[in-house]
């Protein structure tokens, strides 16, 4: 981009601005931020790769897909718009086309430190430590050797290599670089006393949520487990993918919902949901489901799921992440539904919001009088799902 010296010093400002928005969380600003920027300079890559970000981090996903789509088309080969890509697709449990990319990504060999700092990152994320640490490594003699984060995530790719040593060397670095961060002090500890797992996440600079010494986290997990299958790179969601195909009626997104029915190794509650969701769209065609070592015919759907179901997009709508900590109280309420005979899912806007409440509450702070004035209903109503929720949630603790 050849532009005079006062419009790119502008324009730089205007993007800082919008990626302190994102760091702020303020994702709808920060749309309007990268959008203007967007119809005023079409050809500047990086706002359509963070207005993607945007997006995904809401939960639009199919908006995250076409932004990147679009960039793409402008500009084949963007390297930040393929490893964006790559994520997102290992997030929604598209693993086949998500493979392809990471193959391709390994074929890439940048020059600028941004681009290696990017293929570094995302390897990170996805768990490829060896091609992780080779492209950190190469950082080390450009100006990202003073940045924390990237030493970070150098030590990250040391441990999960097998290298203890010489990540906590690296750890030391980043406790030299930031020394009064917390990061590198709780990582230090856990890699001396063995205790560290390394996942994608832990490629971020910060400490892990996960808190074992709260008794109730490891109920959830274990409840958790029948909605959640587990990452091959990125931690993936597929209850949010299946969610998404609920929109896409085509024989495609048809052909992989009946896929999922008859996998032999996945959880009965997805192979329900997709089941459930092919139901609603062809009523007339019965679905043959893998249980045990058998198959079932199931021949209508569920009038529970399908307001389950609603109950996300009621959540997506109003802006809730459909995260762990979402997808938890979500299954939990259909759990109450079901076990209890609770018709918590009567009032689809209310239980969409004592969810978003208890996950909002996991996460930070959140009011019940906030939560009822973003889903139109009373504190009174909210508040009585919120307490069977949490009563349930509560049974074993």
């Amino acid at each position: 981009m050849n532009l005079p010296l006062s419009t790119e010093e502008e324009l730089i400002k205007l993007h800082d601005e919008a990626r302190q928005s994102i760091e702020r969380g303020d994702l709808p600003l920060a749309q309007e931020q990268l959008r203007e920027i967007i119809n005023n300079h079409p050809k500047f890559w990086a706002a359509y790769n963070n207005l993607a970000l945007t997006h995904f981090y809401k939960s639009e996903f199919d908006e995250a897909m076409d932004v990147l789509q679009d960039v793409l088309d402008k500009n084949p080969g963007n390297l930040n718009a393929l490893c964006n890509l790559a994520i997102f697709l290992f997030h929604l449990g598209m693993d086949e086309p998500g493979g392809k990319l990471v193959e391709r990504l390994k074929m890439v060999h940048p020059m600028h430190p941004e681009h290696r700092y990017k293929l570094g990152n995302t390897f990170g994320l996805l768990e490829e430590h060896v091609y992780a640490n080779k492209w950190l490594q190469t950082l080390r003699k450009s100006s990202f050797v003073y940045d924390p984060v990237t030493t970070h995530m150098l030590a990250v790719s040391y441990y999960a290599l097998g290298q203890k040593e010489l990540s906590l060397r690296t750890w030391k670095k980043v406790l030299e670089l930031d020394p009064e961060g917390t990061v590198a002090p709780f990582y230090i500890e856990k890699a001396k006393n063995d205790e560290l797992i390394v996942s994608g996440g832990d490629y971020q600079y910060r400490i892990p949520t996960n808190k074992q010494n709260k008794p109730k986290k490891d109920r959830q997990i274990k409840a958790m487990e029948h909605i959640q299958q587990v990452r091959k790179g990125l931690e993936k969601n597929k209850i949010t993918h299946l969610f998404l195909l609920r929109g896409n009626k085509n024989e495609e997104a048809y052909v992989t919902l009946r896929d999922f029915c008859l996998r032999k190794d996945e959880s009965l509650f997805v192979k329900e949901i997709a089941a459930n969701i092919m139901l609603e769209q062809h009523p007339e065609m019965p679905v043959k489901l893998a249980h045990e070592e058998a198959l079932v015919d199931v021949g209508s759907p569920s009038v529970l799921l399908t307001k389950a179901l609603d109950v996300l997009h009621i959540l997506k709508e109003k802006g809730a992440a459909l995260d762990e900590q979402v997808l938890f109280y979500w299954s939990e309420a259909i759990k109450l539904a079901e076990l209890k005979g609770e018709k918590i899912f009567e009032n689809e806007k209310a239980v969409a919001g004592a969810i978003d409440h208890l996950a909002r509450k996991q996460k930070g702070r959140s009011t019940q009088k906030a939560i009822a004035d973003l889903y139109g209903v009373s504190i009174a109503v909210l508040s009585l799902r919120i307490k069977k929720l949490i009563g349930w949630v509560n049974r074993n603790v």
